[in-house]
């Protein structure tokens, strides 16, 4: 007679609890949304401030990552908040180096992505 550890055992589906509410449910998505509108918002009024137009108020944040201390701490950032915002790894990667070169733009998207890791789980 052969019996089985299984048998013993029920598949029960338990839904989660109707009290439980939106918020605790989708909050990385809400901080998602939130995170996008803040920055869209953002490049909206920093565009008009400027007064130079899109492409103009894109060179000046080019030109600020890469002439200021802030802009590898501002580039780990945002590479570090990259899964809550679903941003492109491969985009802010070229970008790196593309803004401090290889050797530079390798050490601070290794430390984003493991900082990114982090935030993950």
């Amino acid at each position: 007679m052969s019996t089985s550890a299984n048998s013993d055992v029920q598949d029960v589906h338990v839904a989660p609890p109707a009290s439980q509410s939106f918020l605790l449910r989708h909050w990385q998505k809400l901080a998602a949304l939130i995170i996008w509108i803040a920055l869209a918002v953002g490049v909206a009024w920093y565009v008009r401030r400027s007064d130079s137009g899109f492409a103009g108020a894109l060179l000046n944040l080019v030109y600020l990552m890469q002439s200021s201390a802030w802009g590898p701490i501002i580039y780990i950032v945002v590479y570090a908040l990259r899964p809550i915002t679903f941003l492109s790894a491969a985009a802010l990667t070229i970008s790196g180096g593309f803004l401090f070169g290889p050797l530079w733009g390798v050490v601070y998207t290794v430390i984003g992505a493991n900082t990114s890791a982090m935030v993950a789980y």
